[in-house]
């Protein structure tokens, strides 16, 4: 049993109460998941994979269970426990996870990491921001010089990534490493992330716990419209054609709000009443 791709192994390896898991449905009886208030279990056979190109999705046939570990991002998402009755329970690390984990680091598995697989730079900065984790030298090495190629990765993609980050407890703290990290003038070269907006991403969620929003969290859309505060309206548009925003969840592209009603191209241009609070006049524009 090995933690799934987006999960730290450490924290998503938890004991079932009672010690007791049920048995499996034959397979392709029932989706062969368990979902529990604590996590979410996914059981397949081991694989490895190949990608074509640099940026392409990968291809998967069956393999040994160290191949399949290999595919990981991260060492710490490579550990896994044997589940055979001589063996139970016993660790599987092949490549250093634990170690890793008690340094508090951040490491691929190998060179080619982030050119297999770009998002994987997003994924890096929000489990160093979720875990308090920091790059090793030779993966920040890495993943600096593989910028360039999150232009080749699909809006889809790097949505798909965001959005995680914006579902984060404390998502500016992952915005501040993307920006650091040089991953959002990557993705853009307009967005960025100072004081400013860190104190309104923390105040968006202060006013949705007020009365008469008590309860409401935060949609996506929403934090992405903080994090394009600084674009003008063309860049809006630019940035949103490029990361295909007709498919981020919430409200639809159309009504993602244009704050500061700069943008002549998008359909709607308007703060409604619970964010305006979060939109008083921001200082003076950065250069």
């Amino acid at each position: 049993m090995s933690a799934g791709a987006d999960g730290c192994a450490a924290t998503t390896v938890l004991a079932r109460p009672n010690g007791f898991w049920p048995s499996p449905s034959p397979f392709g009886s029932t989706p062969p998941a368990k979902n529990t208030p604590l996590t979410s279990l996914d059981f397949v056979t081991a694989r490895t994979e190949f990608y074509r190109h640099p940026s392409a999705l990968p291809e998967v046939e069956q393999s040994s269970i160290r191949q399949d570990l290999h595919r990981r991002d991260f060492t710490i998402n490579t550990l896994a426990l044997r589940l055979t009755p001589d063996h139970f329970g016993e660790l599987l690390d092949f490549y250093g996870g634990q170690s890793d984990l008690e340094a508090r680091l951040i490491r691929v598995l190998h060179s080619l990491s982030f050119v297999e697989d770009p998002t994987r730079m997003l994924r890096a900065a929000r489990l160093m921001a979720r875990l308090d984790f920091r790059l090793e030298e030779r993966t920040a090495e890495l993943l600096t010089n593989a910028l360039d190629l999150l232009s080749r990765v699909s809006g889809e993609r790097i949505t798909h990534e965001l959005e995680l980050i914006f579902q984060e407890r404390q998502p500016e703290q992952a915005l501040r490493q993307l920006d650091q990290l040089g991953i959002l003038a990557a993705i853009h070269p307009g967005l960025l992330v100072d004081d400013w907006l860190v104190g309104r991403l923390q105040l968006l969620r202060t006013v949705l716990t007020e009365t008469p929003w008590a309860g409401t969290t935060p949609a996506p859309v929403h934090y992405l419209g903080l994090l394009m505060f600084w674009l003008t309206g063309d860049e809006q548009t630019d940035l949103a054609q490029r990361l295909n925003l007709r498919t981020i969840s919430g409200p639809r592209w159309p009504r993602l709000i244009s704050f500061g009603g700069r943008s002549s191209k998008l359909p709607l241009r308007r703060v409604t009443a619970p964010f305006m609070t979060c939109w008083p006049r921001p200082p003076t524009m950065p250069v």
